[in-house]
């Protein structure tokens, strides 16, 4: 392969690691919202089944619960949405090594095609046997 190809394989390589180290990340904050959606879960049903309180720390629980289930909706909504994220970003990542996978394949058969031509070029202005310079180009460099 010619260096300007590793280089931009490379380059493209580079391209490609934001985006898998922002699913990773978008993965790790994933499993930290499940696992705070779960904590709040647990904890709003602990405190429904306090029977030692009085009645004025029911109420206080009751509006506490009330809050605390808002924002563990919100919580599942964020993961849930985290999850799309992640998904997109896994289609992305199959999509670019797809796409490089292509680009490699067109270089090779460009690469290819580059020598066949030269070869073709070579046997139409040099005799087949012996290699030396034919009349057509001789008459070109005339």
């Amino acid at each position: 392969m010619k260096p300007d190809a590793e280089n931009s394989a490379t380059k493209d390589r580079r391209k490609a690691a934001p985006l898998a180290r922002a699913l990773d990340q978008s993965e790790d904050v994933q499993v930290k919202v499940e696992e705070a959606a779960d904590d709040l879960s647990t904890v709003n049903n602990t405190l429904k089944q306090d029977p030692a309180m009085t009645g004025a720390q029911r109420r206080e629980v009751k509006q506490a619960l009330a809050k605390s289930a808002e924002i563990e909706v919100k919580v599942q909504e964020c993961a849930d949405d985290l999850e799309t994220v992640n998904e997109t970003l896994t289609e992305e990542l199959e999509e670019r090594a797809d796409l490089e996978h292509q680009l490699s394949r067109s270089r090779t058969a460009l690469s290819a095609s580059r020598a066949q031509e030269k070869q073709s070029r070579h046997d139409a202005l040099h005799d087949g046997v012996t290699g030396l310079s034919n009349m057509t180009l001789f008459k070109d460099r005339l």
